[in-house]
């Protein structure tokens, strides 16, 4: 075939058009959108663009014509009502989300967001008598917390669920979940939690300032973690009492009250941008980390994405044996698992010892968590099979105009 030829059969042919809606600056915000927004620059096959929400109502109208899919999450009832009532009820809409916020626990901050029902916890005595009512979540009562006001929240969520095209999310029990509230002939695609590598540096970081013997343990995440901590706080202050030579390193959100026995001994790390938290946690030179998992129905829901960070990062962990890692983890090949808190006891002093003892096991679980995570938690190579995923759902005279 001619070039001539070549390129009258490509006329026409143009990229596929995707529209993120608006997103935060969090890490969610970043792991389910601008990551693969990003990811999507570096294609010829798609064009992203992320709206801020600060748009012309008339620009804002201009993009989402032009959108082939248009990618909504928790907050964009608006956005999804005014694009089906609106603009345009044909428009593909695809649902992302990362968690199963109809169940939020009522030990989670986020249960003043979300949570439809009023908490109050009955203290008791040891013959198992009421002794007090503490309110915990009481509308009128506890500050910020409305329960008719996170209601019509809930009900967004469904009309955002009723009106999707497809329902994506990284685990498929969190999907299934979802499909139960949507339209019969719901689209879904799993959509992975992955790294940009650029963003994980290799090898060891050696800090001056750490003194010789010390091990530091490190653990990363928000406020919903709490009943994670209350699950292993006694088997924890155990073994730290055996180790002092060990510090706990919080990055994220701190449990206070979990940590008291041992309170000198934390080093605590706020909240970074979502391009810089990698680094903060490299150059704090953990020896291990910690992925302690409540055991909660909520928490199934969840993706494995500390697992994934952390070992992005080539240091070993202590996991939860329960859903989500317990699709990925593989005890003695690439981290400790524990399924209770003898176990966690048991698996906790053994990491620590081998630390202490030439990091045998260690450097083994690294390297095998590290090739785990390179050759299925790209988001490059994720990116491509998004594309194809949302190409899933555009009509046969969209699909013929593309790439």
């Amino acid at each position: 075939m001619s070039h001539k030829n070549k390129k009258a059969q490509n006329k026409g042919k143009r990229p596929m058009r995707v529209l993120f809606l608006p997103v935060d600056d969090g890490g969610c915000g970043w792991m389910r959108v601008r990551q693969l927004h990003e990811a999507f620059q570096n294609r010829t096959d798609v064009q992203s663009v992320l709206l801020e929400g600060k748009e012309d109502p008339n620009e804002q109208a201009r993009i989402i014509n032009d959108a082939d899919i248009i990618v909504a999450r928790l907050g964009d009832y608006a956005y999804v009502k005014l694009i089906k009532e609106d603009i345009n009820p044909l428009k593909p809409i695809v649902f992302d989300h990362d968690d199963n916020t109809m169940e939020v626990l009522p030990t989670s901050e986020h249960y003043r967001e979300f949570g439809t029902q009023d908490v109050i916890a009955q203290i008791r005595n040891e013959n198992g008598e009421i002794v007090e009512e503490r309110p915990i979540w009481v509308t009128g009562v506890t500050q910020e917390f409305n329960r008719y006001k996170n209601l019509q929240g809930q009900m967004n969520l469904m009309y955002i669920l009723g009106s999707a095209d497809m329902i994506t999310a990284p685990v498929q029990n969190l999907i299934d979940y979802y499909k139960e509230f949507c339209k019969a002939d719901v689209a879904t695609g799993l959509v992975l939690n992955c790294l940009n590598f650029d963003l994980f540096p290799e090898g060891e970081f050696i800090r001056a300032d750490k003194p010789e013997g010390e091990i530091r343990i490190g653990w990363e995440g928000g406020v919903s973690h709490m009943g994670d901590w209350q699950e292993i706080k006694e088997p924890l202050e155990k073994i730290m009492d055996e180790f002092p030579e060990v510090k706990l390193y919080i990055h994220g959100s701190y449990y206070k009250n979990q940590f008291k026995a041992f309170e000198d001994r934390i080093i605590r790390g706020g909240w970074y941008p979502f391009k810089g938290y990698t680094y903060k946690i490299k150059t704090m030179a953990l020896d291990g980390a910690l992925i302690p998992l409540e055991s909660k129905s909520f928490n199934e829901y969840k993706s494995e994405l500390k697992f994934t960070e952390f070992s992005g990062l080539e240091i070993p962990c202590l996991v939860k044996d329960m859903l989500p890692y317990s699709r990925v983890i593989k005890d003695g090949e690439n981290c400790w698992t524990y399924k209770d808190n003898e176990e966690f006891e048991t698996k906790l002093r053994e990491m620590i010892l081998d630390i202490k003892n030439g990091k045998k096991k260690c450097n083994k679980f690294v390297t095998n968590a590290k090739k785990w995570v390179k050759e299925e938690r790209n988001i490059e190579v994720e990116a491509g099979k998004v594309v194809e995923l949302y190409k899933s759902i555009l009509p046969e005279d969209t699909l013929r105009e593309l790439l």
